[in-house]
């Protein structure tokens, strides 16, 4: 009786059209990954790094230069046209969102973007730093012309209109750990 009641049960529950829980084979996941590359390119999006997540709260650029210290450590999420990209790498960007432009590395050199995203709208999730400004050069080291006002405040040269994102002898950045380009 009880050999009947255990078969009975085995009959039962593997003919109940149960899932397995076997892992994707590789072939799968490239499907998959291709699928998702397929819908990016059919949008006309690029991701490099990781895919900026939607629950992660979006700040104006300007909103950041003008108060870098509540911002300062901070994951956020900026948007703005890409102005320049790092020439030899891709290991930066200008970010321009109105009158304010903020350099935007990509965080430890995960990720780099190639030239041909200069003038896309971009997303960027990364952390915003206040980093000490070098004598010859910002934090990737790119050359930045200083200059002292008679009345000892230090200007920037930048574009005409361009909002500074220079803060007593500290530059506002924000320290990319994903880029979507649209």
């Amino acid at each position: 009786m009880r050999t009947s009641w255990t078969m009975a049960l085995v009959l039962a529950l593997g003919g109940c059209g149960g899932t397995t829980t076997e892992a994707p084979t590789a072939a799968e996941e490239g499907a998959a990954a291709s699928g998702a590359e397929t819908a990016a390119e059919a949008t006309g999006e690029q991701v490099f790094g990781q895919r900026p997540e939607d629950g992660v709260e979006q700040v104006a650029l300007a909103d950041i230069v003008a108060a870098p210290e509540q911002w300062a450590g901070k994951v956020v999420r900026v948007e703005g046209t890409i102005g320049k990209v790092c020439e030899k790498k891709g290991c930066w960007m200008d970010l321009r969102q109105g009158e304010t432009t903020v350099r935007i590395p990509m965080a430890g050199h995960s990720f780099f973007l190639p030239q041909d995203v200069v003038g896309h709208e971009a997303v960027v999730q990364g952390t915003v730093r206040l980093v000490e400004e070098e004598g010859e050069g910002d934090a990737e080291g790119e050359a930045h012309e200083h200059a002292e006002h008679a009345e000892g405040e230090e200007a920037h040269e930048h574009a005409e209109g361009e909002a500074c994102n220079h803060t007593e002898g500290r530059k506002v950045i924000v320290e990319a750990t994903g880029v979507l380009v649209r």
